[in-house]
């Protein structure tokens, strides 16, 4: 698909990636985030902003659903919302 490889191709191009159980998978990366939201966990959450740059995050999942994740930013303490589109990469914070 069209946003896989914008994601693939965003994370080569800084040389990053999902760390160990982690993923890129779009399907499994939303599924991440529901376990983590579900668990009151963090995960290192990889967005892909406007401008094709990647961002990783250190994020809190509170809900994903309509295409949406919302979650806390843990180092800004705020919340945000991030369109599923721009999940580039999921990792639990203990992996990587």
């Amino acid at each position: 698909a069209v946003g896989t490889t914008a994601r693939t191709a965003a994370a080569r191009a800084v040389g990053s990636g999902p760390g160990p159980g982690g993923t890129a998978d779009p399907a499994e990366a939303l599924g991440l985030l529901r376990e983590a939201a579900a668990g009151h966990t963090e995960v290192w959450l990889d967005v892909v902003g406007s401008r094709g740059s990647l961002e990783r995050r250190r994020v809190r999942p509170l809900r994903v659903d309509g295409g949406r994740v919302r979650v806390v930013d843990t180092a800004r303490d705020a919340e945000i919302v991030v369109a599923a589109h721009r999940v580039a990469a999921v990792t639990p914070v203990g992996d990587g």
